[in-house]
């Protein structure tokens, strides 16, 4: 069963250009993994450093392929929204609270 949308939540930012985002990740996440293989062939590092590519192509991607005044409501949209309610705990501002 389909779910409404309701006011609370947005519709998330449309892509205009979903394969050319898809492409430059691909190139990215490639270019990135042969560079790391080639480089360091006998490495044991080097499958470590290659676990952070995916990551690190998503986040180049998003910044080539989206508009910036659209990358904050992409962002938000994958659940990396550190401006939200609520984030900032009362240890992290030097308060300190103390159990009933």
């Amino acid at each position: 069963m389909q779910q409404r949308r309701t006011a609370e939540d947005p519709a998330p930012p449309r892509t205009y250009r979903p394969l050319r985002q898809i492409v430059v990740y691909l190139c990215i996440t490639y270019g990135l993994t042969l560079a790391i293989a080639l480089s360091l062939p006998h490495a044991g590092i080097a499958p470590l450093i290659a676990i952070a590519v995916p990551v690190i192509a998503v986040a180049l991607t998003v910044a080539f392929t989206v508009p910036p005044g659209q990358r904050r409501a992409v962002w938000a949209a994958v659940g990396f929204n550190p401006r939200r309610a609520g984030v900032c705990s009362s240890a992290s501002s030097g308060r300190r609270q103390s159990l009933p």
